[in-house]
């Protein structure tokens, strides 16, 4: 069974869109898989500089104008001041307690225009959730940008399932479903209620060629795939998107499936699309709706290019809801080399997660969600697990294990099993010394859900991401 994608060598889809959505005419911009030498002679990085630079000038001049937040926020700010990037400290940030306090002030059209409302209900946040509004012009493109990325992912033809939520119009896993028509290929909704084994088998039978899912989702499904003794062919593509990918899981599904993984970074706040691997090192940032920067998190001075810290975009083509200058939370790094794929959009390259999301360990050290997620998410018996620790309180980590539900006998070596990993860390190894790791095998699980991956302060009982509440702050 063909396991490669039938594009051009050194086409990359989203190249093409990019010339569409600036109005440079060749034919790449009209045909996503079309190889156009003239593409590149048009498409430069200073020519993308430029054109971002007239429509920020644009979004200042339009959001002054229309939004009553941005009238105030921007009164000292002139677009003509607005000409490279070292003219964009002039711009305030935009703080996303923006997007709880008085979401409305931000909209720049009317209500009549708005085609969907999406509240941010966070379990790591308190006080009011985050509210967006989008129009069908930005719903329109997330479709438009899911279309031309997927044609570097998949081929017209292939059976492509989505472990996405999809149960709302305009929800990203329907809006996905449009764009992979789109493309002629044919979108599959991944059962996840009924574990990993029914999802492995569901995915043979409907001869799927393609998985979209976080990474928590498909290494279910991996792992499943495996102990079934299914073909190795079957898969040519993985594309993990929604959570940081810690390495150990992205490895254990290269050898489940032996395909090609690749990664999508978005938020709700970004229009769900944000950057795609093209299989290089980093994700292709979607230049003509994102303006990106990198900026220290502590002091808010903009970082070069290379330099990791948090990651501020910036909206160029959202008509409802533009977001000038919002701080993500999320880690980053902006590679500064081009990209051996030969695509002039700038890449960035996914921390290990929300700046807030890591505890301090006594080493001085951080620990990340992800620093868990590759101690432990390798373990063949693990179906999920918590990790509760307030170093405040002199306490130890506590982590809450569940066993795979195929497999519960095996709960006592799954304790031996996470123990021995722990122990092995050097990262931990400080942390075991002064407060201690303990250890505690949970009950059974019901079904799979979407939730983050966090640290938890409070001691008190938690179920585990795979079964908790819905979180839609970052999608696909």
């Amino acid at each position: 069974m063909n396991n490669t994608v039938n594009i051009p060598t050194g086409v990359f889809t989203l190249d093409g869109l990019t010339a569409r959505n600036m109005g440079l005419s060749c034919p790449a911009a009209f045909s996503p898989a079309q190889h156009d030498p003239l593409l590149h002679q048009l498409l430069t990085p200073q020519h993308i500089a430029t054109w971002q630079f007239e429509q920020l000038r644009r979004i200042v001049a339009t959001a002054r104008k229309h939004s009553s937040y941005y009238r105030h926020s921007l009164r000292k700010v002139e677009p003509d001041m607005l000409q490279a990037r070292e003219n964009l400290p002039l711009l305030p940030f935009t703080e996303p307690h923006a997007l709880r306090n008085d979401p409305m002030s931000l909209l720049c059209t009317s209500q009549d225009e708005v085609a969907r409302v999406v509240t941010l209900s966070t379990s790591g946040t308190s006080g009011n959730p985050k509210r967006l509004f989008f129009s069908q012009t930005d719903l329109d493109a997330t479709v438009e940008f899911f279309t031309w990325g997927m044609q570097s992912v998949g081929n017209a033809g292939d059976t492509v399932m989505a472990l996405l939520p999809d149960e709302r119009p305009s929800s990203v896993g329907r809006l996905l479903a449009t764009a992979l028509e789109n493309a002629r290929m044919r979108p599959v909704s991944g059962i996840l209620t009924h574990g990993g084994a029914a999802l492995a088998r569901q995915a043979y039978a409907e001869g799927v060629r393609v998985i979209v899912g976080s990474p928590a989702h498909v290494r279910h499904l991996a792992m499943a795939w495996l102990a079934a003794e299914l073909p190795k062919d079957a898969i040519h593509t993985v594309l993990l998107c929604w959570d940081t990918v810690p390495e150990t899981v992205a490895g254990l599904i290269r050898h489940a499936f032996g395909c090609r993984v690749l990664t999508h970074w978005g938020m709700t706040e970004t229009g769900l699309g944000g950057a795609l691997s093209c299989g290089d090192e980093g994700m292709h940032l979607r230049e003509a709706d994102l303006l990106a920067e990198i900026i220290d998190p502590q002091t808010g001075t903009p970082l070069p290019d290379g330099n990791e810290g948090e990651l501020v975009i910036t909206t160029l083509r959202r008509t409802a809801m533009p977001l000038i200058r919002y701080r993500t939370g999320d880690l980053a790094t902006i590679l500064p080399d081009a990209c051996s794929c030969g695509s002039p959009l700038r890449r960035i390259r996914s921390g290990k997660g929300r700046i807030h999301g890591a505890k301090q360990l006594p080493s001085g050290e951080l620990l990340y969600p992800a620093d868990l997620d590759n101690i432990l998410l390798p373990l063949p018996h693990l179906y999920d697990y918590t990790a509760r620790w307030n170093p405040q309180l002199g306490a130890p980590l506590h982590i809450s294990l569940w066993p795979d539900p195929q497999r519960p006998a095996d709960s006592l070596m799954l304790e031996k099993q996470a123990a021995s990993a722990l122990a092995a860390s050097p990262l931990l190894e400080p942390l075991a010394k002064a407060q201690g790791i303990t250890l505690q095998i949970e009950g059974p699980v019901s079904q799979a859900n979407f939730t983050k991956r966090r640290i938890f302060s409070s001691l008190h009982a938690s179920t585990p991401p795979l079964n908790g509440d819905i979180d839609h702050e970052h999608a696909v």
